[in-house]
């Protein structure tokens, strides 16, 4: 055998038992359909999903809108898999995947197609509300492969500030003063849009 002969033996040899695609090994290949979490639409114009948002219940409702499955992910288990979470395994078919980040707040009572904001009796809520996220995707395939999708957040809750100054020299006294916002937002749907007949009082 010539040396030139000699070498592309030993090359083709190498190459047949470095690839596991020869006896057809798919043991390391990602599987099932994973989704990728980002919070983007924010004032910085950055992905801050790794920064404010910590546990996250995924709700997936079939073709006819008809609830199914729900997963939840702990804030460790989410940011341990890098803001991914698994989806459960599904037949082959079309999906919603719904997704609400901040329920464990028990400031919210929810369930697979709404999310309610708890008020006393006169409609008040005088607690610091959770950040409050809301993501969905519609119409998703499942077809058995392996699958990456790509979910953005919304973010529901916002943090408004109000400072009073006095232009004399008397001191403020907190309790001469009651500051309140109203708003027909304590309940949402799974499209995340208001549905609330009632105002809530943000005091």
């Amino acid at each position: 055998m010539s040396k030139t002969a000699t070498i592309l033996f030993a090359l083709c040899t190498l190459l047949c038992s470095a690839c596991s695609w020869v006896d057809d090994d798919r043991s390391d290949c990602p599987t099932g359909c994973w989704l990728k979490l980002s919070y983007t639409y924010n004032m910085l114009n950055v992905d801050a999903v790794t920064t404010q948002v910590k546990d996250v219940t995924l709700f997936i409702l079939d073709q006819e809108g008809n609830y199914i499955a729900r997963e939840e992910v702990d804030s460790l288990t989410f940011h341990q898999n890098e803001c991914t979470i698994q989806v459960p395994s599904l037949p082959q078919g079309d999906y919603t995947f719904l997704v609400w980040a901040g329920l464990a707040d028990s400031l919210y009572r929810h369930t697979p197609t709404s999310l309610t904001l708890l008020r006393n009796e006169a409609g008040e809520q005088s607690e610091k509300l959770s950040s409050l996220f809301h993501g969905r995707l519609d119409n998703v395939h499942i077809s058995g492969e392996y699958q990456f999708l790509a979910l953005s957040l919304t973010k529901n809750t916002n943090v408004l500030s109000c400072i009073l100054q006095s232009q004399s020299a008397a001191p403020l006294e907190k309790d001469d003063f009651r500051l309140e916002l109203t708003a027909r937002n304590g309940c949402m749907d799974h499209r995340n849009t208001p549905t609330d007949s009632v105002f809530t009082c943000y005091l």
